[in-house]
């Protein structure tokens, strides 16, 4: 059995390209289109000597259509089958209501949490921290994802996060 992470965040908090550095190979489509990523993205592989699944999922965000509640439900769906969530945010802006609906909903997840704020290459919106503080998950992670900073750091926090399954 391998424990299954799911990284989540709203649009272009770069939860694919996290996606990619973290399982080393470009699989996932990295676009700075708003709501590219429109289906789930899976790859296994050992991190460190432990098998997981990585979970790359669209970004949450208030549906407008038949075919958004879809992804957001297949999203929602996903979470539940997770072991672990890596919610991500953009360190280069401001909460969102989209990153506060995304909070309510993890907030009720009786899952572990990694929290993760990318994009902090460069100036960024050092406000963001203690925002994200108040959530009450503990200190984020700071990384670039696209720079592959601290990347190295955020794979040892999610090992240590792991439940060990026996295959």
């Amino acid at each position: 059995m391998t424990n299954n992470i799911i990284i989540v965040g709203k649009p272009n908090v770069g939860k694919s390209s996290l996606f990619n550095a973290i399982v080393k190979k470009n699989l996932a489509l990295v676009d700075n289109t708003p709501r590219y990523t429109r289906d789930i993205k899976k790859k296994s592989f050992f991190l460190l000597d432990q098998e997981v699944t990585l979970i790359d999922s669209p970004g949450l965000f208030e549906p407008k259509d038949k075919i958004e509640e879809k992804i957001i439900q297949s999203i929602k769906d996903q979470i539940l089958k997770s072991d672990l969530i890596l919610l991500v945010f953009n360190a280069k802006e401001e909460l969102s209501n989209d990153d506060y609906r995304l909070v309510s909903l993890i907030r009720k997840c009786e899952k572990k949490k990694i929290i993760i704020l990318n994009k902090t290459e460069g100036n960024y919106n050092s406000e963001i921290v203690r925002d994200i503080e108040k959530f009450g998950f503990g200190l984020p992670i700071l990384i670039s994802s696209a720079h592959m900073k601290s990347i190295h750091l955020l794979e040892e926090k999610i090992f240590q996060n792991l439940e060990y399954k026996k295959n």
